[in-house]
């Protein structure tokens, strides 16, 4: 049974915002995987894959970026399973999504590996990878820290600051999914693996 915080309309709406998610990234994973030489229209060939010729940076890249999407999957499997909604179009995207991934993921490791006999050096990641789990503490950290917002009430009286209220927020009144979606544009925001990739593809 849903919570009062867990209306259904704002579970469906969550559902749109998965299925809107997961449609760019494909796009995404699958461009990922056309740049590693892989065949990826029509029928699954491998007999038909093109030689792979990412450099080492754009392979750790994309390794990352695998790394975090296997993250944001089991995030999603998760919060349809508290909000109790099944949606089989949905599981069979990220089913298939998956197995691109673990496919595109042996291929980076094949042509990493390659590339480190002929003497060069895998780079240090970009950035931490971040859980659900990570994002959940830290802005559940936040919202537990009261926040006070100041109103000031026109009584007439115009430039009067004592008439000014104090007003404290409390953290019991936001919602915790909401803060995280947020957090989470912040972040991408804040330049993104994908938008990392892009560049460092267009500057080669």
């Amino acid at each position: 049974r849903l919570s009062k915080s867990d209306s259904r309309d704002s579970a469906k709406n969550e559902v749109t915002d998965f299925e809107e998610a997961l449609n760019e990234l494909k796009l995404s994973i699958l461009s990922l995987a056309e740049r590693s030489g892989m065949q990826i229209t029509g029928k699954r060939d491998v007999n038909a894959d093109r030689p792979d010729n990412r450099s080492m940076v754009e392979l750790s890249l994309c390794e990352e970026v695998i790394e975090t999407a296997e993250y944001f999957f089991k995030g999603i499997e998760g919060r349809m399973e508290e909000i109790r909604i099944k949606d089989g179009r949905m599981r069979s995207t990220i089913q298939q999504l998956f197995l691109l991934l673990k496919e595109l993921h042996e291929r980076n490791n094949h042509s990493i590996s390659q590339l480190m006999d002929r003497g060069e050096e895998r780079p240090p990641r970009s950035r931490e990878v971040k859980t659900m789990k990570m994002l959940a503490m830290e802005v559940q950290k936040e919202l537990d820290q009261p926040k006070i917002k100041e109103e000031v009430e026109d009584n007439g009286n115009t430039g009067d600051s004592s008439k000014s209220n104090l007003r404290p927020i409390l953290p019991g009144k936001v919602d915790l999914m909401a803060a995280l979606k947020s957090r989470a544009r912040t972040d991408a925001g804040r330049g993104g693996l994908m938008d990392a990739l892009k560049s460092r593809v267009k500057a080669q």
